[in-house]
């Protein structure tokens, strides 16, 4: 089993390096063995919500799952949900080369 620890200004840091988009319905599901823990205790100015923190994880979850599906089976369709940019742009050169 895959295990991903990260806090929450890590997640953010993640976000706009993956430049995560919100979950597609067309897309791969999230791999159910990617565990992801998100540590929100020091979230400042105001606690995270717990619906906003599941989503966070979701949305990790699902990239990494995403990412690992297109190298793994050299294909671009899983980077339409959670990539964009030039996140998007560098994993497509990794896939294609």
């Amino acid at each position: 089993m895959k295990t991903c620890k990260i806090n929450f200004a890590s997640y953010f840091c993640a976000a706009i390096a993956l430049s995560l988009a919100p979950f597609c319905a067309n897309a791969y599901a999230a791999d159910a063995t990617v565990q992801v823990q998100l540590n929100v205790k020091n979230a400042a100015p105001r606690a995270v919500e717990s619906l906003t923190e599941r989503s966070i994880i979701r949305d990790y979850r699902f990239a990494w799952t995403s990412m690992a599906q297109a190298l793994e089976l050299n294909t671009l369709d899983p980077l339409e949900g959670p990539f964009a940019g030039k996140a998007k742009e560098v994993l497509r050169e990794a896939i294609t080369s």
